[in-house]
């Protein structure tokens, strides 16, 4: 998948969709039973071409914080969904959040981020929340407002709890 994304990925190629068809695979980590991120991209990109660049340019702009990257992209889709409902008059979801986003994100950069599926990321906030409230010395800190700032580390920590060591 992300060998694919970085030969196919040009945000300045003509025809985004296009583009965007070939960069991102269709397999079960954009597609599955009622779960439709890719698909919904290409509609908006197909319908709001600017707009969907303009978002991904931001999205991929390291010289922006990764969490407000992150949110603008999100309320983006968001935005487009609610646009596209009232033309349509339907009550569709762009199914783009936080485990598609960070799929694209670490497509794009690979050494830096990591694709986080929001179900395991809870997972693993309540052990860490125990690890942090049973250390000895430790103060109680406020996790929900720490978690973007201490995305990385977390992660970081995350995966060396799932990732055997070699």
């Amino acid at each position: 998948f992300v060998s694919n994304f970085q030969k196919n990925f040009d945000l300045k190629a003509a025809n985004l969709k296009e583009m965007l068809e070939k960069a991102i695979e269709s397999n079960n980590l954009v597609v599955g039973n009622r779960y439709f991120p890719r698909n919904m991209l290409l509609i908006f990109t197909e319908e709001y071409e600017s707009e969907v660049r303009k978002s991904l340019e931001n999205l991929f702009n390291e010289k922006i914080d990764v969490a407000n990257r992150i949110d603008k992209f999100e309320q983006d889709m968001e935005d487009l969904t609610e646009r596209r409902n009232k033309r349509l008059g339907s009550d569709d979801s762009s199914f783009i959040g936080l485990r598609f986003t960070s799929l694209l994100l670490s497509s794009r950069y690979p050494t830096k981020y990591y694709a986080i599926k929001a179900s395991e990321y809870k997972r693993f906030i309540k052990i860490k929340e125990r690890a942090v409230f049973s250390s000895k010395g430790m103060t109680k800190i406020k996790i929900k407002d720490n978690i973007k700032a201490d995305a990385r580390n977390l992660l970081s920590l995350y995966l060396s709890m799932i990732i055997p060591p070699r």
